[in-house]
């Protein structure tokens, strides 16, 4: 019988999801302001996302590694709160280093939010509803993300003040911590011990590393672009606001539809893999448009660019749970690892290319890694999903 409504337990972990998205992307529309306080260049202001992103790349395979032995809700629980803690330098007035600070241990802490989100998932469903919910996560940090940045647009523009947005967020943030004690306690399915030998494992599956391969390229090009996009735009229209920045990272919550829809889709294109090559086919299509000097164009493209990368974003990490033989958290650790500090190059060297070298050199920089990930994905387009549980059942 088909379920009418989503499992509570999964309601309550995609809230915590979205909340914690919303405080990572939230400074991005910023920018231009924080620029303007602290008199630094773009490059310098965009390591406010690098320092979160950074330790979020390193930190997800040692959380692999020892979630197995930690309580997974209690430890959720404690990450929130380091998480809540995190965004307090800025509506305090703390200075540029002192804001540095604070996204530093936002980036210690979010990767146990996250990691944990995805063990619990992967924990309590399988095959095709882990693949789907899988999805629904994936959604939720994209409509995180976006949520993030238009109330950030929003909060600066009613209040003339970019330190009120942090209150924001850290209220948002607060609202999810008893989300996470409505969390029945689970029972993981991992070995007695968990050590370094299971990461061997894990890179020894045939096909796993070219898999995690695929995900590098095109994340760090999506990432850059939202990095680089409110200077862009600040570059186009010298006199645009906060609000206006945010409003064109739209396409991110107008594409979370494809998640939602993610089944139906894959099923229209025969398999994950294809959805995938799909996904990048059209990020590849619309990413020379960027050059076009207008932000009501630039509001279009970014909407199409959003719809390619969330074929891609949407089903990758199901493919990788399900292809993965290894333990769910050590699989995950690793993804999220190869995910995030893609994530955090993105985040800061493109735009010293774009600083530096101008739009254009930094345009085709971005085309060459996504042909990259599409020449990788076509290479694995055959892989069989669920091999690995059948053969140990």
């Amino acid at each position: 019988m088909k379920e009418r409504f989503l499992p509570r337990d999964l309601l309550a972990i995609l809230w915590v999801c979205f909340s914690a998205f919303s405080a990572y992307h939230a400074p991005q529309p910023l920018f231009p302001s924080i620029r303007e306080t602290f008199g630094l260049a773009p490059s310098t202001v965009s390591l406010l996302m690098t320092c979160v992103i950074f330790p979020l790349g390193l930190s997800p395979v040692f959380y692999g590694l020892v979630l197995n032995k930690l309580p997974l809700v209690r430890t959720l629980a404690c990450a929130q709160m380091l998480y809540l803690i995190a965004l307090l330098p800025a509506p305090l007035g703390g200075g540029w280093h002192a804001m540095l600070f604070g996204r530093l241990l936002q980036g210690v802490s979010l990767p146990a939010v996250i990691l944990c989100a995805m063990t619990y998932i992967s924990s309590r469903w399988e095959g095709k509803k882990l693949q789907q919910y899988m999805a629904y996560y994936s959604v939720s940090l994209m409509l995180g993300s976006f949520g993030g940045r238009i109330i950030t647009g929003m909060t600066e523009q009613l209040t003339g003040n970019w330190r009120m947005c942090f209150v924001v967020m850290a209220i948002t943030v607060l609202s999810a911590i008893p989300c996470t004690f409505s969390l029945t306690a689970i029972k993981q399915n991992s070995m007695s011990t968990v050590n370094f030998h299971a990461l061997g494992s894990f890179f020894r599956q045939k096909g796993m590393l070219r898999l995690l391969c695929i995900a590098p390229c095109l994340v760090l090009v999506n990432n850059s672009l939202l990095n680089v996009l409110p200077f862009r735009l600040q570059e186009i229209d010298p006199s645009i606001s906060a609000l206006n920045i945010s409003v064109v990272y739209v396409g991110v919550v107008l594409c979370a539809s494809v998640g939602i829809f993610s089944s139906k889709l894959i099923r229209f294109f025969g398999t994950e893999m294809r959805t995938v090559i799909f996904g990048i086919t059209m990020f590849l299509l619309f990413l020379p448009l960027m050059a076009v000097p207008s932000p009501v164009a630039l509001f279009f493209i970014m909407i199409c660019l959003n719809f390619g990368y969330s074929f891609f974003y949407c089903c990758m990490p199901g493919v990788v749970n399900r292809f993965s033989h290894a333990e769910r958290s050590v699989t995950n650790g690793v993804f999220l690892t190869f995910y995030y500090l893609s994530a955090a190059a993105g985040s800061f060297l493109p735009t010293v290319i774009y600083e530096h070298f101008g739009f254009s050199v930094y345009c085709a920089s971005m085309m060459a890694l996504t042909l990259a990930a599409l020449f990788m994905a076509f290479l694995l387009r055959g892989i069989r999903l669920d091999e690995g549980k059948k053969s140990e059942a």
